[in-house]
This record gives structure tokens, C-alpha cells and sequence, in this order.
């Protein structure tokens, strides 16, 4: 007898700018790694890119109910274990980051295929059992701040553990996974002599990437990736441990899921989201929306930076902005961290400022109320 679906309501979460092999990477990680080690799963992450952004969605009966409950019992269990969790990885995170760092620095165009293929499976080999790990540390907080504040007295001890483990882990895990992935994707086109390497690499899935380091090429057959990759280059989805070109709700649909949208009733000016650096002084500046890496050229000294989450590679314009805000994220987002850490006033999880406002809108931002407001459209 075939089994049912379970009935699940997807929402993005997270918006970044991945390669496909990452999201391959952390789908694996998420559910078959995380059932491995705990005996808990997500059933699925879907990655979906629009050709500026990732975004990442889980169902909420997954990524905030059935983690929350997974956390409790787990704690009443052992109520040493979010310390074990942490002082785990933040012990593997290091020897992670020494290992990747190397691999950083070895000279690419020297190495032979045999050689890069086994720095591909160490890779993997050692990044599945970290992120489940991680996981936990970075969502435990957020669901206590926005959904299970009747808990946070009680489990307050290992949600401060949290709060002190997530910046070290988040610069390291993801960034430089990312970084080690695309060199490889690079490298594996070049040798193949595709044009533009740099470019597709990050498009090219484990077992694509695999296949073109162990394997012969024709003209017939990079010609056919190419078309693949130019496609994927566009829009694709990654659901279900496969490449797509599906939209995101034909998928859903076919897997009777839904897919929660946040929307914004017709002429709004003003979005409220979560405070996590407030001042006294209302912010008035410039803005700037910055969809990924690529546009944070756009800032100048003094504006006010709206994106869908920010990330480690957006370092260099914190210190220029005068405001940050975002339409995803809770209390340990990386935007929430670097802002009490800069003292940048900062709001979080607004869900929909990358959609109201625009480049050189010039709006007030009120960080005791959390609200923005349009004050005049260029």
C-alpha cells in the first residue's frame, strides 16, 4: 500500500545565493543525515532560484512545530544535551575550517582531477554530520522568541548557549563550503573545455560534477549540458533530491503541499517586523534593496539597506548603512547578531520590504515600534 503524504504548508525561510551542490548538499544533511543522528527528519527542503536569489522553504509543521517538540523531549531526556550539541560542533566546526582553508589555497590550476575529486568526497564527507547540528542551534532560539515564549524561562540556559554558538559556526559552515564548491564546479567545466566556467559551475549538481571528473566528454554531451545549464542559469528548483524547471506550486500540488504567501494589500507604505537594535531617534535615509552578493555596490554612506536576509559576505557595507532590514529572520539571524554587535539599528522579519519598497524610495525607520514607512517615492 502506497503511503500518504503527509498534509504540509511550505513558506520561504531563508534566502541565499547557493550553488546547486550546496543545496544537494544540505537537503542530504537535513533529512537523511539528521535522521541518522537523532531520529528525527524534515521530510524535504525545497530550494527555489529566480536568477538573482535562492530561497529556501520549509513547512512549518516541520521547521518550527516538529523541530521545537524534537528539542524538547530531547532536553528532557538529557538536559545537557543543546551544551553536547554545541561543544560538538563548535570542536568540528574548527577542524573544519583548518581542513577548508587548505583547500582554499591550493593553487586549482595545478591540481589533476584525481586530486580535486578526493578533496569532493572529503567535503561531503565531512560537512553532512555538521549541519544537523547546527540546525538545531540556529532555529531553537528563533522558535522560542516567536512561538514558544512560554518556554523561554524554562529553557532559557540552553537557548543562551545558542545565542553564544551560531556567529561562530555561521561564518565558517556555509561561506566557505560555498567557496570550495564553486572553485570545484569551476574546475570540473574547465577541464571539460567549457567556455565560461566561472559562471556555470555553480549550476552543476554532485553527481554532474562527479561524472566530469571521472569521465570522457564529447561534443555531444557537453553541448547537451550546456543547454541544461543555461536553463538552470534562469530559474530552477531543487525539491526532492532533483533538479527541476517545475514551478514551485505545480510541485507542491503534485505532492498535495501547499505553499504559504505572505502578501501586502495594494498601496502599502508602511511594514512592521522584529526589532533587534533600537534607538531612541527615528532613521531617515535612501534605499537600497539588495537581492544577493552581487548588488551591494549599490550602497553609499547613510542608506538603509532592505534585503531578504543578509549574509557573512555582506560584512564590508554594514559599517556605511544606517539602518538594515530584512524580510526574514528572528532574534539570531545574521542580521539581528551583526546589528547588536555594530550597534546598527536593525529589524528583522518583515516578509514583505523587498517587495513594498524600492532603490531610492526615502523612508523612516522606527526601531521601538519595528516599522517602516515610505515618506516619498522617487
Amino acid at each position: 500500500m502506497k503511503k500518504k503524504n503527509k498534509k504540509l504548508h511550505f513558506e520561504p525561510t531563508i534566502f541565499r545565493d547557493w550553488s546547486i551542490a550546496y543545496c544537494e548538499l544540505a537537503q542530504i544533511s537535513a533529512t537523511q543525515e539528521f535522521k541518522k543522528q537523532f531520529g528525527w527528519r524534515y521530510t524535504d527542503l525545497i530550494f527555489g532560484w529566480d536568477g538573482k536569489k535562492e530561497t529556501l522553504y520549509r513547512a512549518i509543521e516541520e521547521h518550527i512545530h516538529g523541530m521545537f517538540n524534537f528539542m524538547k523531549m530531547r532536553i528532557k531526556k538529557d538536559r545537557g544535551f543543546i551544551k553536547q550539541i554545541s561543544s560538538t560542533l563548535l570542536k568540528n566546526i574548527k577542524e573544519y575550517q583548518k581542513l577548508v582553508e587548505g583547500w582554499l589555497n591550493l593553487d586549482f590550476k595545478k591540481a589533476d582531477k584525481q586530486e580535486i575529486l578526493a578533496i569532493f568526497s572529503q567535503l561531503k564527507a565531512k560537512y553532512l554530520p555538521l549541519l544537523p547540528r547546527f540546525l538545531i542551534i540556529m532555529y531553537f532560539p528563533q522558535q522560542l522568541e516567536l512561538y514558544y515564549q512560554d518556554y523561554k524561562e524554562k529553557l532559557k540556559r540552553g537557548n543562551a548557549i545558542c545565542l553564544k554558538t551560531r556567529p561562530q559556526v555561521d561564518k565558517i559552515l556555509a561561506p566557505l563550503t560555498e567557496e570550495v564548491l564553486r572553485k570545484i564546479g569551476s574546475y570540473a567545466l574547465q577541464k571539460v573545455g567549457f567556455k565560461n566556467y566561472d559562471k556555470f559551475g555553480r549550476f552543476l549538481t554532485i553527481e554532474e560534477i562527479e561524472n566530469l571528473l571521472t569521465s570522457a566528454y564529447s561534443k555531444a554531451q557537453i553541448s547537451k549540458l550546456k543547454e541544461k545549464l543555461y536553463k538552470r542559469r534562469k530559474y530552477f528548483l531543487f525539491a526532492d533530491g532533483k533538479v527541476r524547471l517545475t514551478p514551485l506550486k505545480t510541485y507542491l500540488k503534485s505532492r498535495k503541499w501547499e505553499l504559504i504567501e505572505h502578501g501586502a494589500e495594494s498601496g502599502t507604505r508602511m511594514v512592521k517586523g522584529m526589532p533587534t537594535y533600537i534607538v531612541k531617534r527615528f532613521i531617515k535615509g535612501k534605499v537600497k534593496i539588495v537581492e544577493n552578493k552581487e548588488e551591494l555596490h549599490k550602497i553609499q554612506k547613510g542608506d538603509v539597506i532592505i534585503a531578504p536576509m543578509t549574509t557573512p559576505e555582506y560584512a564590508p557595507i554594514f559599517r556605511k548603512v544606517s539602518a538594515i532590514v530584512t524580510d526574514e529572520g528572528g532574534i539570531t539571524c545574521h542580521a539581528a547578531i551583526v546589528s547588536r554587535e555594530l550597534k546598527v539599528p536593525c529589524i528583522v522579519g518583515t516578509k514583505i520590504a523587498t517587495r513594498i519598497f524600492q532603490d531610492n524610495d526615502y523612508v523612516e525607520v522606527n526601531t521601538r515600534k519595528g516599522e517602516i514607512k515610505l515618506l516619498k517615492r522617487k
